[in-house]
């Protein structure tokens, strides 16, 4: 019988449907699985196998990296299918110019590749090797048709004020509408958030007052009591940066290059108030750059520095500088090694961000000098003995507590076996050494089961 290898694949989760089967809830594609199924049944093939890729996009996911593909060309190698079965073409890839390559490594191990809506996509000729094209061209195309009609409907979302999904701004909030969406799901709309929203206005006011820069509102809104209610924000120069530019604060919602008209119900802050906070912050920021003098980067990164790793996570420590003015303008350059585990899992390690270069380098000098100095002039022989020495005190402390361990397990098995005596000697059996215990202890459950 033919045998045959289904394989199902769809771009996004919400694709997938739920479906509960004995109090249970799995993911599954219904639509493709049931037309492959008839399809086999029609001819007569059986399904020796089934692959399912879920929110997997075959326009942005190399073709070859996916682990079903993968595991479908292993397969083929070793002939364990006739048939590779998909519901469109389009299943397998959606880039033009891996699409043909697929093809062919399938079909040149005698494997046919068919669709339950073109039929079989074969590889033999040079006709069929040009219509393979087509169809690879003819899936990215489409592809690249449905981003845009994505984007389209994004921005009809924004002009008409419509949360189209993502994060929530801070000083905002969601609230359902009482409708439902296109799946069947309740449909949101964004509103403002009260008590974030005075947080907001008070960082706009003391940006267009002038009184902090980015980086001293940062620190200042780290230390700053925040009134009940509102999200736990971890406040950067970066997170106020962001918030300067995004229109949504004057009631403007924007996506891409499409920015909606202002709507009254999302206006947070008065325009003219933004427009003033962007002038101070660019002013200033404008400023600093002209007055700004750079230093050139004298140091190069260190040859050890692939060798060093943080002590309290055991990450690798990048070597890498930054540049610092003063008011006047002045550049210093900070040479430092960063932990990359703190930085990018703060969690995870409990030691320091960055370490100074200066103090780092000279220890790690001092450390790699007395070592070259041991080994190019201290007394070989005398390394070896103490070495030795040193092994040698290792394998006595680890025999002492091995020992220890013993003499432990020795005092708990005297302690079991006192108490195992004193519960015989209830019924009236002594026992004096282990073997005799042992022998009435046998001879006991001998009187017991007699």
């Amino acid at each position: 019988m033919t045998k045959v290898f289904c394989l199902y694949r769809v771009s996004t989760k919400s694709q997938v449907n739920y479906v509960d089967t004995e109090e249970t809830i799995k993911e599954d594609i219904p639509v493709q699985r049931i037309a492959c199924h008839q399809y086999c049944d029609e001819r007569g093939w059986k399904i020796a196998r089934e692959f399912q890729e879920t929110a997997v996009s075959a326009y942005f996911t190399p073709t070859f990296g996916r682990d079903a593909i993968q595991q479908i060309l292993a397969s083929a190698q070793n002939h364990e299918f006739d048939i590779l079965l998909v519901f469109t073409l389009d299943r397998l890839s959606r880039r033009d110019y891996e699409f043909p390559m697929l093809i062919e490594q399938i079909t040149e191990n005698g494997i046919s590749v068919w669709s339950v809506k073109d039929g079989e996509c074969s590889y033999r000729t040079p006709t069929d090797r040009l219509l393979v094209y087509l169809a690879g061209w003819r899936a990215s195309c489409e592809s690249e048709r449905l981003g845009e009609r994505i984007k389209t409907a994004q921005a009809q979302m924004v002009t008409r004020g419509e949360y189209r999904g993502g994060p929530v701004p801070y000083g905002y909030k969601l609230a359902e509408t009482g409708q439902l969406n296109r799946a069947g799901k309740p449909k949101k709309e964004i509103l403002i958030h009260s008590e974030e929203a005075e947080v907001v206005r008070m960082i706009f006011r003391k940006l267009a007052d002038g009184e902090f820069t980015l980086y001293e509102l940062a620190r200042y809104l780290q230390s700053y009591s925040f009134p009940v209610g509102v999200r736990n924000q971890k406040w950067h120069r970066s997170t106020l940066q962001s918030m300067l530019r995004n229109p949504i604060y004057i009631g403007c919602m924007q996506y891409g290059d499409v920015t909606s008209p202002p709507f009254e119900k999302l206006q947070i802050i008065d325009p003219d108030l933004f427009q003033t906070a962007q002038a101070v912050v660019h002013k200033r920021a404008s400023r600093q750059k002209q007055n700004r003098t750079y230093q050139p980067v004298t140091r190069n990164t260190p040859a050890y520095h692939d060798i060093l790793f943080c002590g309290h996570c055991g990450a690798p420590l990048v070597f890498t500088h930054a540049f610092q003015w003063n008011k006047s303008g002045e550049c210093t350059i900070r040479y430092y090694y960063r932990c990359y585990g703190k930085e990018r899992f703060a969690d995870t390690c409990d030691g320091a961000c960055s370490y100074s270069a200066t103090i780092m380098d000279t220890k790690i000098r001092a450390y790699v000098d007395l070592i070259a100095r041991t080994l190019l002039y201290g007394d070989m022989a005398a390394l070896v003995a103490n070495a030795i020495e040193n092994e040698r005190a290792r394998h006595i402390v680890s025999l002492t507590e091995i020992r220890s361990q013993q003499e432990k397990l020795q005092t708990d098995i005297e302690t079991v076996q006192g108490k195992i005596a004193d519960s015989l000697r209830q019924y009236g059996i002594a026992a004096t050494t282990p073997l005799e215990l042992f022998y009435q202890d046998l001879c006991a459950k001998q009187s017991i089961l007699n």
